[in-house]
């Protein structure tokens, strides 16, 4: 994984004069074409998951929300680390921004401070809380749950700080 939202970001300052110096090297169509399809992309939604176990999903992961425009990625990585296989994402991870975060609450903080004014989580919960030593064990294993009580407290849209 190349592309990590962490990794000192420049300011788009920074970019525009490179942009405009590449930019003589391409035909003004095919500029164009970058242009439109960069304007489609939106930070307007996210997806934000926690320990990700398998590494196929994880690339899954990254490549949906490339295909459908979604700029920004966060991570959660509390017990399983975030690692996409490369070559199942075939380099769709260069075009989007990945976040990772140590903990639920750090991830949580990061995405109040954004735009974004709702939430939805989706998963399974009524899974085994031993899922996560099984999972541990046996590579195979599926994983423990899919979102932390913190973030899915069923039937409260607000009880993660967002309204």
């Amino acid at each position: 994984m190349g592309n990590t939202a962490n990794d000192g970001m420049r300011s788009p300052e920074w970019y525009r004069p490179r942009i405009a110096y590449l930019s003589q090297f391409i035909l003004p169509e095919r500029f164009e074409t970058f242009r439109q399809v960069l304007s489609m992309r939106t930070r307007w939604m996210t997806v934000c998951m926690e320990n990700t176990f398998h590494p196929q999903n994880a690339s899954a992961i990254i490549r949906n929300c490339e295909a459908f425009g979604i700029q920004d990625i966060h991570t959660v990585e509390t017990l399983c680390p975030f690692s996409p296989n490369t070559h199942i994402v075939k380099g769709t991870d260069k075009w989007i921004d990945l976040h990772r975060h140590a903990d639920t609450a750090g991830a949580l903080a990061a995405l109040r401070g954004t735009a974004r004014s709702r939430t939805g989580v989706t998963g399974f919960h009524n899974v085994p809380a031993d899922r996560t030593a099984t999972a541990r064990k046996h590579p195979a294993a599926p994983s423990h749950r899919s979102a932390s009580p913190k973030i899915s407290a069923p039937n409260d849209t607000t009880a993660d700080g967002f309204s």
